[in-house]
């Protein structure tokens, strides 16, 4: 097949779709033009072309009504696209708050022996008050991103994003230890 018959083929189903459909469609080409960009598969100006040619076939021709459905559309769905951006960027900044505080803990841990206490007891227990805040303020942060995660408007915006399981970064034997201060666990 031909990229001339191709072209009139995507020409003829691009023509066939509803104004929605069709600000959805622009809206995918120019995100996925935006990432070839980026990783450099094709340049700015190769991108700008086709996405003119696609506009001035399609767009353009729209009556008033069918151009202010596509307008209303495409602009939701941009809203909807940077909603997501903008919610996978907090939730890395919660994880890295997570790894922030937990390597607080860690410190305030490794720092024990220089905590200078009769008994290995009192050492403990010195830490020990050292470092509840710091676990308190760790299962605050916890609580605060299931609550994100489960708001009930995210099926409005496409579904809850993918979330990547963390790893802490304490030691199994250390939330053993410290474990009894910790009356949240994810």
């Amino acid at each position: 097949m031909s990229s001339a018959t191709l072209d009139k083929a995507t020409d003829k189903m691009i023509g066939k779709m509803t104004p929605e459909e069709l600000a959805r469609y622009v809206n995918r080409l120019c995100n996925q033009q935006a990432k070839d960009i980026y990783s450099g598969k094709t340049t700015n100006e190769e991108s700008d072309v086709e996405i003119k040619t696609m506009v001035r076939k399609h767009v353009n021709k729209l009556n008033v009504v069918d151009y202010i459905k596509y307008l209303k559309e495409l602009y939701t769905d941009d809203h909807i696209i940077m909603f997501r951006f903008l919610a996978e960027g907090y939730l890395q900044n919660i994880n890295l708050r997570l790894s922030l505080v937990e390597m607080c803990i860690m410190y305030h841990i490794a720092d024990d022996s220089c905590i200078s206490c009769d008994d290995d007891q009192t050492s403990f227990e010195k830490t020990k008050r050292l470092v509840e805040p710091f676990l308190r303020l760790l299962e605050d942060i916890k609580k605060e991103r299931d609550e994100y995660l489960s708001h009930p408007n995210w099926d409005r915006y496409g579904g809850v994003p993918e979330v990547r399981e963390r790893e802490s970064l304490l030691p199994a034997e250390i939330v053993e230890l410290y474990g009894s201060l910790m009356p949240y666990k994810s």
